[in-house]
């Protein structure tokens, strides 16, 4: 079991670590998933619209723990990401009009 001492120690380093601004600076290919009745979405939506080359997966019936409530569903957003990279209008398009993306 964990102490108290290394649950707050583990919560005052996450707090300190604070990336947001930086966000728009990560191009890298990012596939972010998100439940919809995690008390963090708003926080996460916002965090997602930072990020220049991220596609977001937002599962209704899931709270924080998605992979928890909803195991398939994550893994097939996980393997479709690895194949097809990040979904924006611009890629989708392309895909559809047959020129890649």
């Amino acid at each position: 079991s964990v102490s108290d001492g290394h649950f707050e120690q583990g919560a005052e380093s996450m707090s300190a670590l604070n990336v947001t601004e930086r966000l728009a600076e990560l191009t890298t290919p990012t596939l972010m998933i998100a439940g919809a009745v995690d008390s963090l979405l708003i926080p996460n939506l916002l965090d997602f619209m930072r990020l220049p080359n991220a596609t977001l997966e937002v599962y209704s019936r899931a709270g924080h723990e998605v992979g928890v409530h909803e195991p398939e569903r994550v893994a097939d957003a996980i393997r479709s990401f690895m194949i097809y990279g990040v979904i924006r209008a611009e890629t989708l398009l392309a895909r559809l009009e047959g020129t890649g993306g």
